[in-house]
C-alpha cells in the first residue's frame, strides 16, 4: 500500500508504483462531507495521475474506500470486422428515429445484414395497429437513425454492445408524392436475407414496406 500523506499528489516515482501494483491511501482527516483530506480536488487529481492503472484503483482514506474507474482506457471494438460478427450474430436490435419533435424514438427490431446494408421489413407475423408505422414517418422526415445491438451478461466482464450511424430509405411503399420506389430488386433481396435469418419470414414472407440502412459510422465496446 502505497501513502501520499495529508491529500498530498503522489510523485512520479509514487506514480510508477501504483501502475505496477495496489491501492493508494490518502492518510488524511475526513472532511465535514465525509471526504478524505479535507477537499474533493485531490481525489480528482488523485483519479486523473492513476491512469496507469488498467481497470480500477482504490484510494482509501478516513471516510473509508473510494473505488475509481479509469475512463482513460475504454476498452473499444475496433475491428470492423469483428463489429460485423457481433452484429451477425445478433436476433435483435434497437432502431433509433427522430420524432417530428426531435426526441428519440426506440424499438426493437429483427433486421439483417445485405452486404455493406442493413435492412428490416414491417411484417405481418408481429402484430401493428397499422403497416404505416411512425418510425417510417420519422425516416421520411429526417432519414437519420441509429442501430445497437447489445449483450448482456451476468458476466459483466463479457458486456459488449456495437452502435451503427446511418441513413435509412423506405423501400416497396409509394413517396409521399405518390411515386413509388423503382427498385425492386434490392427490396427482394432484402426480403431473402431476413427470410434466410428468421424462419417465420419463410413461413409468411413480408407484404410491407422494407427499410435500407446505409451504414455511416460503425463503433462498439466490450468490457472483456
Amino acid at each position: 500500500m502505497i501513502h501520499t500523506g495529508n491529500g498530498s499528489y503522489p510523485s512520479p516515482q509514487v506514480r510508477e508504483g501504483v501502475r505496477r501494483r495496489g491501492p493508494v491511501c490518502v492518510d488524511a482527516p475526513a472532511s465535514a462531507d465525509g471526504m478524505p483530506g479535507g477537499a474533493v480536488a485531490p481525489l480528482a487529481v488523485l483519479s486523473h495521475l492513476l491512469g496507469g492503472v488498467r481497470r480500477f484503483g482504490c484510494v482509501c482514506g478516513a471516510a473509508g474506500k473510494v473505488w475509481l474507474r479509469d475512463t482513460a482506457r475504454v476498452p473499444t471494438i475496433d475491428d470492423q470486422q469483428e463489429l460485423r460478427r457481433r452484429v451477425v450474430a445478433a436476433p435483435v436490435a434497437r432502431l433509433a428515429t427522430v420524432r417530428r419533435d426531435g426526441s428519440p424514438r426506440l424499438v426493437p427490431i429483427t433486421f439483417a445484414l445485405l452486404g455493406e446494408l442493413l435492412c428490416f421489413a414491417v411484417d405481418e407475423v408481429k402484430p401493428k395497429r397499422d403497416a404505416r408505422l411512425a418510425r417510417l414517418d420519422d425516416i421520411a422526415r429526417d432519414p437519420r437513425v441509429t442501430l445497437l445491438v447489445d449483450h448482456y451478461d451476468a458476466d459483466w466482464s463479457a458486456l459488449w454492445w456495437v452502435r451503427i450511424d446511418g441513413t435509412a430509405a423506405v423501400h416497396g411503399t409509394p413517396h409521399t408524392d405518390g411515386t413509388p420506389h423503382t427498385d425492386g430488386a434490392l427490396r427482394e433481396r432484402a426480403l431473402d436475407e431476413l427470410a434466410a435469418k428468421y424462419p417465420p419470414y419463410r413461413a409468411a414472407r413480408p407484404a410491407g414496406p422494407v427499410v435500407i440502412v446505409t451504414p455511416r459510422r460503425w463503433s462498439g465496446w466490450s468490457a472483456g
